[in-house]
């Protein structure tokens, strides 16, 4: 399921869908009023957004042992006047690890110089006690 507001993207995803031969349904939707479906996904793959109040639902969306793949901006990046620039859009140092740091952490980064952004993969623990 590929889940954005802007239809340009979702045109863009459809094409290279189309172009592999993958069968993905896309979701023309804000992630802020769209409720993801509870542990019906494998992967998450989330780019240049930040949402904080999402991250449970993210949580909650992934099967056990699904990946969660991130990159967005941190406060760093507005330092060299690219956009975005809002605050309320950019990581805090370490967010990412705070919002999922309990589960296995395959790969972290934060980069500062010339472009602050942060990289996370991780992977939804199997037990039923850890989400």
């Amino acid at each position: 399921m590929g889940v954005d507001r802007s239809w340009k993207a979702l045109a863009a995803g459809r094409e290279d869908a189309v172009r592999e031969n993958l069968a993905i349904d896309f979701v023309q939707a804000d992630l802020t009023t769209f409720a993801l479906p509870a542990h019906a996904l494998s992967v998450v793959i989330c780019f240049k957004y930040r949402d904080r109040r999402l991250y449970p639902s993210i949580r909650a969306a992934l099967r056990p042992g699904g990946l969660l793949i991130y990159e967005t901006y941190t406060h760093d990046h507005a330092r060299y006047g690219f956009k975005p620039q809002d605050p309320a859009h950019l990581l805090d140092r370490s967010e990412l690890l705070q919002g999922f740091g309990d589960w296995e952490i395959i790969f972290y980064r934060e980069v500062w110089m010339e472009r602050g952004t942060a990289s996370l993969v991780a992977r939804k623990p199997f037990s039923a006690n850890e989400c």
